[in-house]
């Protein structure tokens, strides 16, 4: 049962194939392989784009995760500085404070540039208000300290609000490098994704472009090849005088089965004109022997009026 539709589907396909010409035969098989080779490239154009795509976002997600990085370098440089004028005094310690913060500002605007999920935006309002409560108390901090105010500056460096928000700030800036680093998953995993589906598709169209083509090529060679072994046995069997042999059974309406149908009617013509030549030497030969029968009696007519010459030349001579 199973098998039905399958025989069903190749007589279907075989009695389309009889009806085609040899040039749309060839056409056909060769369409189909162009057809599969095309859906093999479109498939791995798409999926060279894809993974192009994928492997620019894990480009992004890298940079952003450098990004951060480069944050939180800069806070610390900040912090850095500001330890060092506080310890020092002397402004050219906060260089680096100034590098500090030239750094954090570049990177942050930038980053703001590439964010594109709400969770990476909520973290980077987080880092930004985290950060604004840093540089609120160092600031402060910077300024006690230029007005010699060492202890005050001391403990706001020290104080737990200062220390709550570095560590806000630096929360925050290592849940951005977690979200980046799930992102950087997530579009792996896709790129894997990516990847085994257009391998498997090409496999798939790999596999029904051999059969396609067995297929087709299978139908045209034996479309091909029976009629011409059938107008092989003809020409061998008219070859050998046998004019008799039975006509062609024509099953296609292309180039083969239109040669077929003219050898029929050459075969057939010539046994017709064979047998038009054959009852006209039956009629030529009746006519001879008739002939002959008459030139026969005309002969014995001729000896017996002979034989009365004789016979009234012999009564003259006795009279």
């Amino acid at each position: 049962i199973s098998d039905e539709p399958l025989r069903l589907t190749a007589g279907v396909n075989r009695q389309s194939m009889k009806t085609l010409t040899l040039r749309k035969k060839l056409m056909v098989g060769f369409g189909s392989l162009l057809f599969m080779l095309l859906a093999m490239g479109m498939v791995a154009y798409y999926s060279v784009g894809e993974l192009a795509d994928t492997s620019k976002q894990v480009d992004t997600i890298m940079s952003k995760k450098d990004m951060a990085s480069q944050i939180e370098a800069a806070v610390e440089k900040q912090s850095t500085g500001e330890r060092g004028f506080l310890l020092g005094g002397k402004e050219d310690l906060l260089k680096h404070d100034e590098e500090g913060k030239k750094q954090y500002s570049e990177n942050m605007e930038k980053l703001e540039k590439l964010l594109i999920y709400e969770e990476g935006k909520r973290i980077f309002g987080e880092i930004h208000s985290s950060y604004k409560d840093f540089r609120s108390f160092s600031d402060r901090e910077i300024e006690l300290r230029r007005q010699d105010k060492e202890k005050e500056a001391e403990a706001v460096l020290f104080s737990p609000e200062m220390t709550q928000a570095r560590s806000a700030l630096r929360q925050a800036v290592a849940d951005m490098s977690a979200f980046q680093d799930k992102l950087r998953v997530e579009v792996l995993n896709k790129q894997d994704a990516v990847e085994s589906r257009s391998r498997m598709l090409t496999i798939l169209l790999a596999i029904a472009g051999i059969g396609i083509g067995l297929g087709i090529a299978t139908l045209i060679m034996r479309s091909i090849t029976e009629g011409m072994n059938h107008m092989v046995e003809m020409i061998e069997e008219v070859a050998a005088n046998n004019l008799a042999v039975d006509d062609l059974e024509i099953y296609s309406q292309d180039e083969i089965g239109r040669a077929g149908t003219a050898l029929n009617g050459m075969k057939n013509n010539l046994r017709g004109i064979i047998e038009s030549i054959a009852g006209t030497a039956e009629h030529v030969a009746s006519a001879s022997e008739e002939i002959s029968s008459s030139a026969t009696q005309q002969a014995q007519s001729a000896t017996t009026q002979n034989d009365q010459t004789t016979q009234v030349a012999t009564a003259m001579q006795e009279m």
